[in-house]
């Protein structure tokens, strides 16, 4: 479930130039954009909204073609599609995206300030530094802002340099008045800045490599733990931060929603960070890497032949004994023998574990002097490892809904003969069949349909619902739209129809949302969000993000069970793979695994819809590759 509130913004392509740069510190370059691209505008018949930034810690994406020099433009299908309240991204392989941290924004100024390390080689490091007044640079976002908690006592700021424009935009902006710590490693003294400090307000500025995790972590665990409530926010290289997340956690004993982690860029991929943001390329692997089966992280041996998925399954097999979590909670490590005890299997059958394990990196292992080699040595965490114990996401890989499609991949073969889907052979059920008896499934599919939120904004000037006074919305991402819909027209009644596993899974992601702590049986204007399990008569049904779910065969039945209850229906659905994702191709395998629909796109569905007794008669793009479809009965 998502753990923080976020207010979301249409994504706009914005073409801005720089006005100015200005040396912020030795190793940091500020440079300031404007331009008319700032404004709300119209183009190609679009109304497109203003720039908006209201978060410390949004950011914007850059984008670039594969040459990075004054005057070059990028190549033709680099630059995303920009759509009504969105933005589509064709495949590219000449794209190269950065994201950078608003460090200010001046509306009535009209200028936007970006900060760039200097002491990186990356497409947008170079950019800033042959950068001059009337250059240009494209660039789309925010897409969110990350909302506070309200009523917080103390606040921590921690990271590295590409964290440091957040860091200084909350102490100038101050969207808390909470205390604030902030404690920031740079590579030397002169790489500090003046930060605008409050009374109450501690800075420890720490001198070293952005990737010295012991640094990090020995000045944090040495601060006292403050009372009341508090907000642990942390950003820089991705796995220094590892630790900081379980003593948020632990020590700090801070829910989900009040620890924010990011990394912000890889170790990997460049020694040094070279962007205030994500890094985004693929890293090399190193010590500690992400074991993966073929398709799961695109693996290969070098000579077009897939990596063995071995390490997958050993790795599998570690979680589901609990073996890293246990050695998660012994910082100086276990003997072999002592984790043997400790998971209750006999040491002989873990050894073929252990071995794998630490031939990946997954465990590391050192030698306890005058021990028999191998039996006795202890055993800790490798950095991937850590990084799984602490990311409930990157433990899904294994563990979840994403690891269970993994496994039914054995069955694509035969299942494509067949005319199945490999999920059904695996597993004894569709994907569907098993999701209603599945509270975890449904759970992880209503929060994959959370992006339905990036688009949300889009469906207002369509105009789509005028004149309704109830609407009534389906599918794993209706509460989620429901939400946002009830506040922006709240003179319509807003209810959500659907099975019990998927209301229970509903009702628990909107109790973390301070927008709506109530949901209700029956919906009235304004009021709270009406959940049933019971279908009616409806003006119109709107199907938010369910089309995945069903086989052919399954959709045409839900589409009919529609026709019997409105003559109106909208569907809401991404029948595209995502464009920016370097894993676009593995979403429609995916699809094929799950429901057989790998290939089902606009005109297959088209077709289906016919076939239930519907005409489309509208379709539009949102962006974020969802389209609305807006069907009649024929």
């Amino acid at each position: 479930m998502a753990h923080h509130e976020l207010r979301t913004y249409p994504l706009v392509l914005r073409n801005l130039s720089v006005l100015r740069s200005t040396k912020v510190s030795e190793t940091m370059l500020r440079v300031t954009l404007g331009g008319e691209e700032l404004a709300v505008r119209e183009r190609d018949g679009l109304r497109l909204a203003a720039f908006d930034s209201a978060g410390f810690d949004d950011h914007v994406k850059l984008i670039f073609g594969s040459t990075v020099v004054e005057g070059s433009q990028p190549e033709l299908g680099v630059l995303p599609v920009q759509q009504s309240g969105g933005i589509d991204w064709p495949v590219s392989e000449h794209r190269q995206t950065r994201d950078y941290t608003p460090r200010r924004f001046d509306p009535e100024l009209g200028e936007l300030d970006l900060d760039f390390v200097l002491h990186g080689d990356g497409p947008a490091a170079q950019w800033a530094l042959g950068t001059k007044p009337g250059s240009d640079v494209w660039l789309v976002g925010p897409k969110s802002t990350t909302l506070l908690p309200d009523d917080l006592d103390w606040i921590w700021l921690v990271g590295d340099e590409t964290a440091l424009p957040a860091i200084a935009r909350f102490l100038a902006e101050r969207p808390s008045q909470a205390a604030v710590r902030a404690i920031i490693v740079v590579p030397t003294e002169s790489s500090e800045q003046e930060l605008n400090l409050g009374p109450q307000d501690e800075v420890l500025w720490l001198h070293g490599s952005a990737t010295d995790r012991e640094l990090i972590e020995t000045a944090v665990r040495a601060q006292p733990a403050p009372a009341g409530t508090g907000y642990f926010w942390a950003a820089g290289e991705s796995r220094t931060l590892l630790g900081l997340r379980r003593f948020a956690r632990k020590i700090l004993e801070l829910p989900p929603s009040h620890i924010n982690i990011t990394g912000y860029w890889h170790q990997e991929e460049e020694v040094q960070p070279s962007a205030s943001g994500q890094s985004v390329a693929a890293a090399p692997a190193e010590q500690g890497e992400a074991p993966s089966v073929p398709l799961v992280a695109g693996a290969t041996s070098g000579h077009g032949e897939p990596a063995s998925p071995l390490g997958w399954f050993v790795l599998r097999a570690a979680l589901q004994l609990g073996m890293l979590d246990a050695l998660a909670d012994a910082p100086a490590g276990l003997s072999r023998t002592k984790l043997a005890e400790t998971l209750g299997v006999p040491l002989p059958r873990l050894a073929v574990l252990f071995d794998q394990l630490e031939q990946d990196g997954v465990l590391l292992s050192s030698a306890v002097d005058g021990s028999a080699p191998g039996v006795e040595s202890i055993l800790n965490l490798g950095r991937y490892a850590e990084e799984l114990v602490e990311d409930e996401h990157e433990r899904e890989k294994y563990e979840g809904f994403y690891a269970q499609t993994v496994l039914a991949m054995q069955e694509l073969g035969p299942a494509l003969r067949e005319g199945i889907s490999a999920w059904s052979a695996h597993h004894g059920q569709t994907l569907r069949q098993q999701a209603l008896q599945s509270e975890e499934i449904a759970a992880e599919l209503v929060e994959e349909a959370e992006r339905i939120r990036f688009v949300s904004a889009s469906l207002l000037p369509l105009g789509l619902w005028h004149g309704l006074k109830r609407v009534t919305l389906t599918g794993p991402g209706s509460a989620a739209l429901a939400a946002d819909l009830q506040l922006a027209e709240p003179s319509i009644s807003w209810s959500v129809t659907e099975e019990p596993i998927f209301l229970e899974a509903f009702r628990a992601d909107l109790s973390q949302s301070p927008r709506h702590s109530t949901v209700d049986q029956g919906a009235q204007p304004g009021g709270p969000i009406g959940f049933s399990a019971r279908w009616q008569p409806a003006e119109l049904i709107v199907s938010v993000l369910e089309l995945s779910l069903f086989s052919d065969a399954e959709l045409l039945t839900r589409l009919q069970h529609y026709a019997e209850h409105t003559r109106r229906l909208l569907v809401i659905e991404g029948l595209r793979p995502d464009g920016l994702s370097p894993n676009g191709r593995q979403q429609l395998v995916f699809r094929e695994v799950r429901t057989a629909s790998g290939g089902r796109g606009p005109a297959e569905f088209g077709a289906l819809a016919a076939q239930a007794g519907w005409t489309i008669s509208r379709s539009e793009a949102l962006g974020w590759d969802i389209e609305v479809f807006e069907l009649l009965r024929a």
